[in-house]
């Protein structure tokens, strides 16, 4: 978040997008690039997400606009994928504040063979790939907001 907020202060970028539209519509593009890849011809995803973010409204209008998709919400209690859901972003949190604070090449290979269970195990899907943390930082959100020719703060 304190990239985020370092990026808004000069774009006008939570105007664009919010820090959950933001994390959410990162997902929708890593499963929809693995989809494209890896999915039979056909086959569609539902994308669920738990209900009762404020910013749910600004979701929906980016993933359509992205995406050309509707992403649907639950309660939380209404789906048992929520509870492995929150566990995996626990352990994809986890292992991101030690994958940054040891962000060399040659490292990395020791690094993913100290993943706990959760992020190991989802190696074996195929087309997963653990590198690719999805972490946005302040340049990457910078250079996203120079594409997407989001203005300048006065």
């Amino acid at each position: 978040m304190a990239d985020y907020r370092a990026v808004d202060l000069k774009y006008r970028l939570s105007e664009f997008s919010k820090p959950f539209t933001l994390a959410a519509c990162s997902c929708i593009a890593k499963v929809e690039k693995w989809r494209v890849n890896w999915a039979s011809q056909g086959d569609s995803i539902a994308y669920m997400f738990e209900d009762g973010d404020a910013d749910k409204g600004d979701l929906i209008r980016a993933a359509q606009m992205h995406y050309g998709l509707k992403p649907s919400f639950l309660r939380k209690s209404a789906s048992v994928a929520f509870q492995a859901a929150d566990l995996l972003a626990y352990e994809h949190l986890m292992a991101n504040k030690k994958f940054i604070s040891s962000i060399s090449n040659e490292v990395f290979e020791v690094f993913e063979n100290e993943l706990r269970y959760p992020l190991r195990e989802l190696s074996s899907v195929p087309g997963a790939r653990t590198q690719d943390w999805g972490v946005h930082k302040i340049d990457d959100m910078t250079d996203s907001c120079v594409r997407d020719e989001i203005a300048l703060r006065a």
